[in-house]
């Protein structure tokens, strides 16, 4: 498809999936081509996959002006989208397994989307939906400082 922005690979099921500029449409390539994933749309932001392959998690708009960023989770088996919890949150990243971590937002009059990074983490098991705090120690948090140079592959080794 022309007007992809966005690519991130399924080693789970071997495929690539596809997102457009708009995050509205998502394609999956593998044998034998390219298929619409129909039930997925709103893959705008940070789009990445679960170690086993089972769930993609995002960031994307829960409002028409664009000003509340929120975390959402679809799951490729039931082909369903869930927002994990209803508060200002951005860049999930799986961590392992069912676990993501993902930033706080807060409010900022100068930026874009009038909203920017805290640089508090929280992390969340997909699976209970109970959010917590990720501690760090001094001089340590590493994913608040640089959220955007880190990938989730970082993190299955030890899946």
């Amino acid at each position: 498809p022309g007007d992809v922005a966005r690519a991130f690979w399924d080693v789970a099921a071997d495929r690539l999936f596809l997102v457009s500029i708009s995050g509205g449409t998502v394609w999956a390539w593998s044998e034998p081509g390219i298929t619409s994933v129909n039930e997925a749309t709103g893959w705008r932001y940070y789009a990445n996959i679960s170690p086993d392959g089972r769930y993609v998690v995002y960031t994307d708009w829960s409002d028409t002006q664009q000003t509340q960023a929120r975390v959402y989770l679809f799951d490729l088996n039931s082909k369903t989208t869930r927002m994990l919890i209803d508060k200002p949150r951005s860049q999930a990243v799986f961590i392992k397994k069912d676990w993501v971590w993902y930033l706080e937002e807060k409010a900022c009059g100068s930026c874009p989307s009038g909203t920017q990074p805290t640089g508090t983490v929280f992390a969340m098991n997909v699976n209970t939906g109970v959010e917590q705090l990720v501690g760090f120690p001094a001089g340590e948090n590493l994913i608040a400082a640089n959220a955007s140079v880190l990938s989730p592959g970082e993190w299955w080794p030890n899946s």
